[in-house]
């Protein structure tokens, strides 16, 4: 259902520091907007009862004959996460 390959994050510069005693580590503003980038077409779907299988997510999506290409993706058992690939 998606071709789209996934590069790994390789520019962080992560500084480790505290807050409020607590260890913690530092992200800058713009590596969060580009850690953020590959979700910009992103939802995540909600199931109040049983969430359908993952074959059915995708069939329906499948179904919708979207132009671009999709990911469908089981975070928990009420929630999936839906990424729309813009071509």
């Amino acid at each position: 259902m998606s071709g789209a390959s996934h590069s790994s994050v390789s520019f962080l510069d992560l500084k480790i520091s505290s807050h409020r005693g607590v260890p913690s580590l530092w992200i800058s503003e713009e590596e969060i907007l580009t850690l953020a980038a590959p979700f910009k077409f992103a939802l995540v779907s909600k199931f109040p009862g049983r969430r359908p299988s993952l074959d059915v997510s995708k069939k329906f999506f499948f179904n919708l004959k979207l132009i671009g290409d999709f990911s469908v993706t089981v975070l928990n058992p009420k929630h999936v996460l839906i990424i729309l690939f813009m071509t």
